[in-house]
């Protein structure tokens, strides 16, 4: 059942997807259908998940369920996996790209870098202990909502810096 992002509670679940490449307003409005459908559809166990779904900015997409009345099962999260493995078969849009890493840049706009690149950009000064990831790990609504943006001291990828200062 398709509910609106806003209505759910704050320990809804959640999975955030980032697509590397910006999307257009043309694209999200093309998208735009098939996550409103999907998320009107989506069931576990036979159950109507109370979905939702969101863009932030022009990268990011979170899906949401409520799971008061019925929680995401495996068998559901595999269903939205294949959508967005959908998407990027039959549209290029890849939100199942985790080889990067999303940051912002002093200027608030919205970089990636590679895994694989982190301990060079650190050693380079374009990422430090102070450059803001986005909190694409979280897993409830008001974990983003309160912490979208987390210091890189203060996520798994520290060990970066300190290899750097060592």
């Amino acid at each position: 059942m398709l509910s609106s992002f806003s209505s759910l509670a704050p320990d809804a679940k959640i999975w955030i997807y980032y697509a590397v490449n910006p999307l257009s307003s043309i694209q999200k409005q093309q998208l735009e259908p098939i996550f409103n459908n999907f998320c009107s559809s989506w069931t576990a166990h036979n159950q109507n998940l109370h979905a939702a779904w969101k863009w932030e900015g022009s990268h990011f997409l979170i899906l949401a369920v409520d799971e008061a009345e019925a929680g995401a099962s495996g068998c559901s999260i595999d269903k939205s996996v294949a959508l967005l493995k959908d998407i990027y078969s039959s549209i290029g849009i890849n939100f199942l790209d985790r080889n990067f890493v999303p940051y912002q840049n002093p200027e608030g706009e919205t970089h990636f870098v590679k895994l694989a690149e982190i301990k060079q950009k650190t050693e380079q000064g374009i990422l430090n202990e102070n450059t803001l990831l986005f909190n694409t790990w979280a897993t409830k609504k008001q974990d983003f909502e309160s912490n979208s943006l987390i210091k890189l001291s203060e996520t798994w990828a520290k060990r970066y810096i300190n290899a750097v200062i060592h």
